[in-house]
């Protein structure tokens, strides 16, 4: 018996290209090493906000000043932190590799599309069951901003639909 598992995922889906999305790193200053967490949208009139997520410490949606994305630089000002995060999208879109300050202590921060370190998960462990993935990911968004991403693998002996998380922007 086969049968089909539609597993859905944050939020935006990763956009080829595209700055809005979902975004994890690690910052590391010196031995220090910290999960953070960056959200990208666009509000109402098209400007872009974003809030950061500190992982580790369990502190969410601490919001921006500013986000700006111009020439494929990307710079965010984080007043509440005193800080600010400067890098530049790789050529494909997956990675943005820069600088987040603090206090004018700079630390290194490589952050990859969250969308698509959990698709590579999706991929992994569903290739160790032997199933096959549908990698066509498609976005559902209501009226309301909901915004949903949907994989579909298809699977031997088993069915579980399971939300990962949903954003409404």
């Amino acid at each position: 018996m086969v049968t089909t598992i539609a597993l859905m995922s944050a939020t935006l889906c990763a956009q080829a290209g595209g700055i809005a999305g979902n975004w994890q790193g690690t910052l590391e200053v010196g031995p220090l090493k910290l999960r953070l967490g960056i959200h990208i949208a666009r509000n109402g009139q098209g400007e872009l906000v974003s809030t950061v997520d500190s992982l580790d410490q369990n502190v969410l949606g601490i919001p921006s000043r500013q986000t700006t994305f111009q020439g494929g630089r990307l710079h965010i000002d984080i007043p509440n932190l005193r800080a600010q995060y400067d890098g530049t999208l790789s050529a494909d879109g997956s990675e943005i590799a820069g600088t987040f300050s603090q206090g004018g202590i700079p630390g290194s921060l490589l952050l990859k599309h969250a969308e698509l370190i959990a698709a590579r998960a999706l991929r992994v462990y569903a290739a160790r069951r032997g199933w096959t993935v549908d990698m066509q990911v498609r976005e559902v968004r209501s009226a309301t901003g909901l915004a949903v991403c949907v994989h579909t693998i298809t699977a031997p002996e088993m069915f579980a639909t399971r939300i990962d998380s949903i954003s409404l922007l």
